[in-house]
């Protein structure tokens, strides 16, 4: 009984502590304060980063990656779109069956990369596919009980981040049944760079 009560109270804790720090990185963003450092990066080397906390958060589903390899690098701080994909992959975890697929893709557009996370769920309402982004505020069709659902920071907090880094996040229709959330970073270019660099000069 004791080994019990001291798991749930350990649980709990992580629970408010993750609450906490979602808490503080919305207020730092809607602040403007919260540090964030682009630099130029490779896709699969952002992805790989943050590969093994995805790994955990759906361990009790099938997640696959679909990532060509000769994508443009990207302006992006690891960390912060890190924790994006972390959020969105928790969030399908959490509203998914049990042992269905959760999907990473990405693929280049003229100026961006887009990634999209797929899940196997419920879907959300188009409806509803503003509202989500929005501070504590839920699909109108998810199940589960005020705990199993979260907070409703989330996709908030993953807005902010994405629309920080000077992309964008939207939930559009996806392959088949469920949810996609697309968002997007713009591509490093180095030729622009130096163009902007001699203009300033």
């Amino acid at each position: 009984n004791q080994r019990d009560f001291i798991r749930i109270i350990s649980e709990e804790s992580d629970k408010l502590t993750d609450l906490i720090e979602q808490l503080l990185d919305l207020s730092r963003l809607e602040a403007g304060m919260l540090a964030i450092t682009p630099e130029p990066r490779e896709v699969h080397e952002v992805l790989q980063t943050v590969l093994p906390q995805l790994s955990v958060l759906a361990a009790n589903h099938h997640l696959t990656l679909d990532v060509p390899l000769d994508l443009p690098p990207v302006l992006a701080d690891d960390y912060r779109v890190g924790q994006v994909l972390s959020n969105l992959v928790a969030n399908a975890a959490r509203y998914a069956p049990r042992d269905t697929t959760i999907r990473i893709a990405t693929s280049a557009e003229e100026s961006a990369v887009r990634f999209e996370v797929s899940d196997q769920g419920p879907g959300i309402p188009p409806e509803d596919r503003q509202q989500v982004f929005e501070a504590f505020r839920q699909a109108s069709n998810r199940p589960g009980t005020k705990s199993e659902k979260g907070a409703g920071l989330g996709l908030a907090i993953a807005r902010g981040l994405v629309e920080a880094h000077g992309g964008r996040i939207w939930i559009g229709d996806g392959p088949g049944v469920g949810t996609t959330v697309y968002f997007t970073l713009p591509t490093h270019r180095e030729e622009t760079i130096e163009l902007e660099m001699r203009q300033d000069a």
